[in-house]
């Protein structure tokens, strides 16, 4: 009987290691990846669902140009398979370091292909997300790279990108329709992040901060007088920056100040939010 049982436990236990070594539990943990601001995870997440796990570096609230991560957060990086990079200028500062704890970190540039604008001052606008143009390009970079890391999970990146696929094709018809009337119109930004926006639906952005600083009150007066010309109604301030210099704007335009937060994980509500009320004011 004893020896009976023991064959019993050695074929189980051979039948679990087998199992536990076929390619199934093999891939069975989620793929660990970062990412620098919450509008990719709306990317990652959608296309990988429960086989990615996805890290934020810079977290809800906070500004990219000064984050710093914590000892913690570098602690990730030790073990992360993969960083999804968007282009903004924290990356510059910190890739290296991430590579530095891990070697092996594969970094993947998710804006590649992007169509860019230059800043009159030099250099790109970095705010590529705020465009369902450029987030097709972005969700087939993050697709294509999610099936190199892990193939075994491939028919669910396929559905998982058709998904998202289908909610940026909605916030654009959406979005057409609602600000055909505003084409040419003027709308004011505290801080430049709407240019992709502006560029996609035929507005124009006039930014408050000016290379990245407080406007002098030369500067400010020369906006206002543009943003009267042109007759302007929204000045549109974010949770991440100081809004004095914008509600004074908007005092002397007869603006409304609306905050949008375009670093929301909620990508496609930000777009439409934001699509709703330069629409009502476009009237």
């Amino acid at each position: 009987m004893r020896k009976v049982l023991q064959v019993k436990w050695l074929i189980i236990g051979a039948f679990w290691t087998t199992l536990c070594l076929s390619p199934y539990f093999a891939s069975a943990a989620p793929l660990t990846v970062a990412v620098s601001i919450e509008p990719q995870r709306f990317l990652v997440e959608g296309i990988g669902g429960d086989a990615v796990k996805v890290f934020t570096v810079v977290p809800p609230g906070s500004e990219p140009h000064s984050y710093e991560p914590s000892p913690k957060e570098m602690r990730f990086f030790s073990e992360a398979e993969a960083y999804f990079t968007v282009g903004i200028c924290m990356e510059r500062v910190w890739v290296d370091k991430f590579m530095g704890v891990n070697p092996g970190l594969r970094v993947i540039p998710m804006d590649k292909g992007v169509d860019r604008i230059l800043l009159p001052h030099g250099g790109y606008d970095p705010h590529v997300w705020l465009s369902t143009k450029n987030m097709r390009i972005m969700a087939a970079n993050t697709l294509n790279s999610l099936v190199k890391l892990d193939p075994s999970h491939k028919d669910q990146f396929m559905a998982g990108y058709k998904r998202v696929i289908e909610r940026i094709d909605r916030v654009e018809k959406i979005l057409k329709g609602e600000l055909a009337r505003c084409r040419g119109r003027a709308f004011v930004a505290e801080h430049p992040a709407w240019g992709y926006f502006a560029r996609e639906f035929g507005m124009v952005q006039l930014a408050v901060e000016k290379e990245g600083r407080r406007p002098t009150t030369r500067e400010l007066l020369e906006l206002v007088n543009k943003a009267k010309s042109l007759n302007t109604k929204v000045v549109l301030i974010e949770p991440q920056f100081s809004d004095r210099a914008a509600k004074v704007v908007a005092n002397e335009i007869g603006a409304k100040v609306v905050k949008s937060d375009p670093l929301s994980p909620k990508w496609d509500n930000v777009m439409l939010q934001l699509g709703r009320v330069l629409s009502k004011l476009c009237q």
